[in-house]
């Protein structure tokens, strides 16, 4: 008697090849709407945060986006033909939130920072210290750290 397959039974490939589209479309999913894995480029955000250091980024801490306005995939961005459209304002940014931006000269690495000043507050640096409204910024990250010789900079009102 021969050995019949189950009816209804897929082949490996194909099961193989739903798996791996399912599993494209949630990562095209999550990394567009939901969180973004980032590596700092630089030494910008020393102390706290070093070159190489790895952080995931949550897309949905100040706007809850419905259709986004590009596709990313990887450091390749591809702008979409519609606009972003935003469904919820959840919040604005904070002092001391990590934010991340896209190279305002299109480069391809995104930029990475730290939110030290509020839209209305005068920042200035003095030495290595750093002034919100000319009061020191007493936190970890709130320092200068440039080898050689410390310009100032400021005052300025965000």
């Amino acid at each position: 008697m021969a050995m019949s397959s189950k009816p209804g039974k897929k082949p490996f490939w194909r099961e193989l090849l739903e798996s791996l589209s399912l599993a494209f479309v949630a990562y095209l999913i999550i990394s567009n709407y939901a969180v973004q894995a980032y590596e700092i480029p630089s030494g910008s955000m020393r102390p706290t945060l070093l070159v190489g250091d790895k952080l995931m980024v949550s897309k949905v801490n100040y706007d809850l986006t419905l259709l986004p306005g590009q596709l990313r995939l990887g450091l390749a961005s591809i702008d979409l033909p519609w606009p972003k459209i935003n469904l919820v304002h959840i919040g604005s940014p904070q002092r001391g939130d990590i934010i991340v931006f896209e190279n305002p000269e299109g480069g391809p690495v995104p930029y990475i920072k730290r939110v030290m000043a509020l839209p209305g507050e005068t920042v200035e640096v003095r030495g290595s210290r750093v002034f919100i409204n000319g009061e020191q910024l007493d936190e970890a990250w709130g320092k200068y750290l440039r080898s050689g010789r410390t310009p100032g900079f400021g005052p300025v009102t965000v």
